[in-house]
């Protein structure tokens, strides 16, 4: 047992390191640390053996940056290579890295473009154009498979918008092409083209299928105007023309055959307008020619209608004129009695020449009429009458109303032993 003395001491000692101002001898509740107060108690000064590492860690250190310079001052002596040179070394390699992405982005971007302006093209009935697209975007990337895809469509398109008569060449291929892509909007509305007399019913199966996969292909538009043209319904034909100018505002296709239902319907002024704006587009478009003659006629403006006449028969003498794809196809003339077809040079000629001897007879240029109609020639008796019957229908429109008109015609369809 400790003796009394022992505990004094103890005690004593206790009150001496205790630190003053403690929380009973302020009043305050006892059971937590008063920071305040130990605060300058808790510090304690580093222990040796830890000034000696960080002394030796900054030693270190300081080497290492020495034998880096040391480094350098001997690869420049020794190599010749100044440290700014390595510097500006890494500098450049940066920079051509920085190039090379740029570059690789940029190839990218020009693929991509490439590839939608073929689709676009495809869209809208240009399958020639859509392939020198996909060309140029194979060119860049030759592993491309939408560029290769593009440009195997676009070689199928072509002869077709060229009017090629192949039906069973074009069919085979695009019923391969559509097994091998059944989703692909293009290849239906191609498909329906070549199917378009053969089978209109499936034809138009095939173009409501195109719009349904991509609602912008405009050429599916109009090859539903063209079958609702030749079922004699105007109404939805002008709807689905419409459309496709609407999707492609500069769509000749479309347009043209646009132009041609207003005339039927005896809107003459709206079938100039498309008509002049076609021909801003394309001023060697022969058949918009021609339609823009018949509503100038229709109209009674027989002089500017004379005047688009002579136009239509300067490019209709010109071989370079007449071989260009648009006017080398097949002109085909939708009436309630049956269809009449042009399908060569020599029968578009000659229905220019026919149509401007009736406006001369209805002008009252009696030699210029004969000299119109006496110049036909290559033509069989039949295909003659046939032609000649067409331009007079196509001026009957013009004289609703008007004797002295209807009186010239008659005299014009005696006088060719027309009915």
């Amino acid at each position: 047992m400790e003796n009394e003395p022992n505990r004094n001491r103890n005690r004593d000692r206790t009150r001496r390191n205790r630190p003053v101002g403690g929380r009973e001898e302020r009043g305050e509740r006892p059971g937590r640390l008063d920071y305040n107060a130990y605060a300058e108690h808790s510090v304690t000064p580093a222990a040796p053996r830890q000034r000696r590492w960080s002394s030796l860690t900054a030693k270190m250190a300081l080497l290492a940056l020495f034998l880096v310079v040391l480094g350098s001052l001997g690869a420049w002596l020794f190599s010749g290579v100044a440290p700014w040179h390595q510097a500006g070394e890494v500098a450049y390699k940066q920079q051509e890295y920085r190039e090379e992405l740029r570059a690789r982005e940029q190839r990218v971007q020009r693929i991509e473009r490439h590839n939608r302006l073929g689709n676009l093209f495809l869209s809208r009935g240009q399958a020639s154009a859509a392939g020198q697209e996909f060309k140029s975007a194979l060119e860049l990337d030759p592993k491309g498979v939408e560029a290769q895809l593009g440009k195997f469509k676009a070689e199928i398109f072509e002869p077709i918008e060229r009017g090629e008569n192949a039906p069973e060449v074009f069919t085979s291929r695009l019923e391969f092409a559509l097994a091998e892509n059944p989703e692909d909007a293009h290849i239906h509305a191609y498909l329906g083209h070549v199917y378009l007399t053969l089978n209109p019913a499936k034809s138009e199966t095939l173009f409501r299928k195109s719009l349904s996969l991509d609602p912008d292909v405009s050429t599916a538009y109009v090859g539903l105007g063209t079958l609702f043209d030749q079922r004699q319904r105007s109404d939805s034909a002008i709807h689905y023309y419409e459309k496709a100018v609407a999707v492609s505002e500069w769509n000749q296709p479309g347009l043209l055959l646009l132009g041609s239902q207003y005339l039927r319907m005896g809107e003459n002024q709206k079938a100039l307008e498309k008509f002049d704006v076609l021909l801003g587009l394309d001023p060697q478009y022969l058949l918009a020619h021609f339609y823009r003659a018949l509503a100038l006629v229709r109209d009674g403006r027989w002089d500017d209608a004379s005047v688009a006449l002579k136009q239509v028969l300067s490019l209709a003498e010109q071989d370079a004129v007449m071989g260009q794809t648009k006017n080398a196809g097949k002109w085909i003339f939708n009436r309630e009695e049956g269809s009449i077809t042009m399908a060569t040079s020599a029968e578009k000629a000659f229905y220019a020449r026919a149509l401007s001897g009736v406006v001369a007879h209805m002008q009252g240029r009696t030699q210029e009429s004969r000299d119109h109609l006496g110049s036909l020639a290559g033509l069989e008796t039949g295909k003659k009458k046939e032609l000649l019957a067409l331009a007079g229908s196509d001026l009957g429109f013009s004289c609703s109303g008007d004797d002295s008109c209807i009186r010239k015609l008659a005299e014009f369809r005696s006088r060719n032993s027309l009915p």
